[in-house]
């Protein structure tokens, strides 16, 4: 039994050996064999090797990791901050005593303060919130209480021969604050002690902040 084929454009049954169709004379051409889909595959996926995009999208390119977590001991850093923020009290006593502007010494009270919390929490080189506030509030807290004791050493000097101790004049310290003059000039120190703080911490906390926003 001959094979027998199809035409392709009217459907009639041809023999083998037409060459064309008897009944519509078109001719007649063998069917082409569909590729195996693995085969498909591989030629689609060489093409793809080497493409470059029509468009160039940056969120394609592998991010840069993010920095390894610091293990920041805040509760240390704390106590380190209060510890070498007292050297800068220590130092607003010392220039108040020789007459010098101690407000200078608000600017380094905050470095002494930042740094002591980086040495002892164990993140020297780390600047983190928590740094920044810790050493703002030691530097504030400590800066108002060293000025408070200059005022009481003052009222112990002037009544000490009357038998004034150094902690009755602690306690009298809120009384001569009363007098106007007095009150003047200590708010005046503060101010200035506080603003040049200021210039030290402002750059740090607001750095600090673009860090976390960019994180």
């Amino acid at each position: 039994m001959e094979d027998q084929r199809i035409c392709k454009g009217c459907g009639a049954m041809l023999a083998s050996d037409d060459a064309n169709c008897p009944y519509c004379g078109t001719l007649y051409t063998e069917p082409e064999e569909a590729e195996p889909a693995a085969e498909t595959a591989e030629v689609v996926e060489s093409s793809l090797e080497g493409a470059e995009p029509d468009h160039y999208d940056p969120s394609l390119e592998s991010k840069p990791r993010d920095e390894e977590p610091v293990d920041e001991n805040v509760g240390l850093g704390i106590i380190g901050a209060i510890l070498f923020g007292l050297i800068g009290a220590a130092l607003y006593f010392g220039l108040y005593q020789l007459g010098v502007l101690a407000g200078i010494c608000g600017l380094v009270m905050f470095a002494l303060a930042s740094f002591g919390y980086g040495l002892f929490s164990g993140a020297k080189k780390h600047i983190s919130l928590a740094r920044a506030i810790t050493a703002v509030i030691v530097a504030v807290a400590l800066i108002f209480a060293a000025e408070y004791f200059c005022i009481a050493f003052e009222i112990f000097k002037a009544f000490k021969d009357e038998g004034i101790t150094l902690l009755d004049a602690i306690h009298a310290v809120p009384l001569f604050l009363q007098e106007k003059e007095i009150a003047g000039a200590v708010i005046k120190d503060l101010a200035i002690s506080y603003l040049l703080s200021a210039f030290a911490a402002v750059p740090t906390i607001i750095a600090t902040f673009k860090k976390r926003k960019q994180s």
